[in-house]
């Protein structure tokens, strides 16, 4: 019986592969660095479509958070100035929401500290792009921003929390305990925080755009050393009643805490550990919470923090909600508990802004609009769109989705999967296809388009993004207003080796020179040199420098008489070319300085057997500057290797004249013997490109 049903397998799967590939839609430039962005003809499509659609999400890997982050500033760009949308929707809490929207629509120093340490660099420099646009736009165009998840991650709301508390100074008696805590963990929360943006070494260069913070002294954090950092953060998060509190400094902790407090912490619940945040939370429920048993510590709370408290209750509800997100931790509930949970949360913004439109980019298993089978891990699950389209709207018009696929997830089955788990072969196979006609670039396919043979990518998305410039480097710019995708995605490093072709080192005329002295050169034509090659690379452009060295004997007498011809090249050159990020073939023009040292060494005839190192040894040289322009041609393999090409001309500024190197004093007196050397030029190399990988 195994038997059998293994050749059934082998059977169904050889089958499988004997089918042909469907008919693909056809694929669209996506460049996220066009100047005329909008103009695009895979913008104007999405756009479009856009426009009847109420609520639009793009769904992404999180794992590739470079060009993630890229894109969502581009799509919310895109669809705010061609789709009408004034709301960006984020897969985070409220609370994140509401400081991302202080920070985008004024210089908010504090909301900046509190993404910068709750936050990587990568997300930090999506938040500073669409900070420094969003400023730029009429109050009535600014977006606001609307957190729909369920509180998965405390950071944010202990620094909410603790900035609610300290507005108030000093708290009564009976709060100071919580308030101490709270302050203690919103401490360890920026400690660490900061410490972690600053290791982030996904890009150096973002910390250039926190210079300017005015009401925090941001920049004493980031520079200051670590002995210094616990200092500020209390002047920040500690005022009078906090101890300056080191981590590690735990002893002194606790004394400064039983000097201070001791009397109170009779009332607090049990616990040996005072950094403990569900600790914190349980001394809130008895004790702060307008739900909580203490009715009178509520009135506390209520005159103390006077015009806060609202804001307090809003805090404390989402520190709750994290911890209930603990308590399902692995737990099927968990997650259909925040499906549901983000999906109410979306139709009271639809059902209280009937006019408003909505965009944002969560996960890809979020973004179906169908149920899930075996996506992501899930059996028969409607994601927050699949919700959407058939409970709210109940149409398909309404909503859109836009799947971001990875070439570099080609490899990996099981990536998606269709909604009848007997189709999976089927949707994986037109995902790979896809895969397979994206060559460096960005390509947007439109699932509904008329010529296509899919079958099951449309029934998830109405349209799909196929991104082949997966090579996140380390280093991005703060501003993408004012930076293109390449110029980071695309940046690496190069080692070229170069040999001339064109032309011989040695001219006619000095060939001639040494034969009117009596010395035959020998093979004079075969003379070239090697150049060496370091260069760093971005999407249009290119820096080089390197070297070249070759020595060559051109003349030897029977008695030993020696000519002995050395040069030594220097170059830099800089190019500007075509998108290497997209092409195979990449055409640039370039120039080049051009410094060369030529020698010549004589050896003179051996006349004593028994002195068989003559006397007499002279070397002579000169010195050429050459400035250069070239074509260059450039044939990408596999994105590693390259050949290259160029063909252009140089100009010699040098007299020609040599001088003898020991003394300086001038040769053939003073007379050029080497020719001008100003020619056609053209070199022939092999380039290994280092391109930095992290995922």
């Amino acid at each position: 019986m195994k038997k059998i049903l293994g050749v059934i397998a082998a059977m169904a799967a050889t089958t499988l592969m004997a089918q042909d590939l469907p008919i693909l839609p056809t694929g669209l430039d996506f460049d996220f660095a066009n100047k005329n962005f909008n103009e695009q003809e895979a913008v104007q499509l999405m756009a479009k479509r856009a426009k009847s659609a109420r609520v639009i999400l793009s769904g992404e890997n999180h794992y590739y958070s470079k060009f993630n982050s890229l894109a969502e500033y581009r799509f919310l760009r895109m669809m705010h100035e061609n789709a009408g949308v004034r709301n960006f929707v984020i897969e985070l809490s409220p609370t994140r929401a509401y400081f991302m929207e202080r920070y985008f629509t004024k210089e908010d120093s504090i909301a900046k500290l509190f993404l910068m340490a709750t936050s990587s660099r990568n997300y930090m420099n999506l938040f500073d792009s669409i900070a420094h646009w969003n400023r730029g736009l009429p109050p009535s165009e600014q977006i606001k921003v609307h957190g729909l998840d369920v509180e998965r991650f405390s950071d944010m709301s202990v620094l909410w929390l603790n900035d609610i508390l300290k507005r108030r100074g000093t708290p009564p008696a009976e709060l100071a305990a919580g308030v101490y805590l709270a302050r203690i963990a919103a401490n360890n929360v920026l400690t660490e925080g900061i410490e972690n943006f600053l290791n982030d070494e996904s890009d150096h260069s973002a910390t250039s755009s926190f210079d300017t913070a005015a009401a925090v002294p941001i920049n004493e954090i980031i520079n200051s050393s670590d002995s210094a950092r616990p200092q500020i953060h209390q002047r920040i998060f500690l005022p009078q009643i906090a101890p300056p509190v080191k981590r590690s400094d735990r002893e002194n902790a606790e004394a400064w805490r039983d000097r201070e407090f001791n009397s109170l912490f009779e009332s607090i619940p049990e616990s040996n550990d005072e950094n403990d945040l569900d600790y914190l939370i349980n001394w809130l429920k008895e004790y702060g919470a307008a739900d909580g048993p203490f009715v009178d510590s509520c009135k506390l709370w209520r005159n103390w923090l006077g015009t806060d408290y609202a804001e307090y209750v809003k805090v404390y509800r989402q520190l709750k909600e994290w911890q209930q997100w603990e308590q399902l931790d692995n737990t099927a509930q968990q997650y259909t508990w925040r499906e549901e949970h983000m999906y109410r949360n979306m139709v009271a913004l639809l059902n209280n802004n009937p006019s408003e439109k909505y965009y944002g980019q969560f996960g890809r298993c979020h973004t179906s609009l169908v149920k899930q089978q075996q996506d992501c891990g899930w059996f028969e699950y409607n994601s927050l769109l699949t919700r959407l389209r058939t409970r709210y709207f109940q149409n398909d018009s309404s909503v859109m989705s836009i799947g971001i696929f990875y070439v570099k997830d080609k490899d990996s089955d099981g990536d998606i999967c269709a909604e009848n788990l007997s189709n999976n072969p089927v949707i994986n196979a037109e995902v790979k296809a896809l895969y397979e006609i994206v060559n460096h670039n960005i390509l947007l396919f439109d699932m509904r388009a008329s010529d296509s043979q899919l079958k099951e990518l449309p029934k998830k998305f109405n349209f799909v993004l196929v991104h082949d410039q997966t090579e996140e480097d380390s280093e991005e710019p703060s501003d993408w207003n004012d930076y293109s995708i390449e110029s980071f995605v695309n940046r690496y490093v190069s080692l070229t080796s170069s040999r001339m072709i064109i032309p011989q080192m040695m001219t006619a005329a000095m060939v001639q020179h040494f034969a009117d002295n009596q010395y035959a050169v020998s093979n004079p034509r075969v003379f070239s040199y090697q150049l060496w090659q370091l260069g760093v690379h971005g999407s249009n452009m290119q820096l080089m420098m390197g070297a070249g060295f070759q020595s060559k004997g051109i003349f030897t007498g029977e008695n030993g008489e020696k000519l002995q011809y050395a040069s030594s090249s220097y170059v830099v050159d800089l190019l500007f070319h075509t998108n290497s990020s997209r092409n195979k073939w990449v055409i640039g023009l370039g120039g080049r300085a051009w410094n060369q040292l030529q020698r010549i060494k004589y050896t003179p005839p051996t006349l004593n057997i028994l002195n068989p190192r003559p006397d007499g040894i002279k070397s002579i040289q000169n010195r050429e500057w050459m400035p250069a322009a070239y074509l260059s041609v450039e044939r990408r393999f596999a994105n590693q290797f390259s050949l290259t090409f160029n063909v252009g001309y140089r100009k010699d500024l040098s007299t020609g004249k040599w001088y003898f190197q020991d003394s300086g004093l001038p040769y053939y007196n003073g007379k050029s013997i080497g020719g001008n050397m100003s020619s056609v030029f053209a070199e022939l190399g092999l380039r290994i490109n280092f391109i930095k990988d992290e995922e």
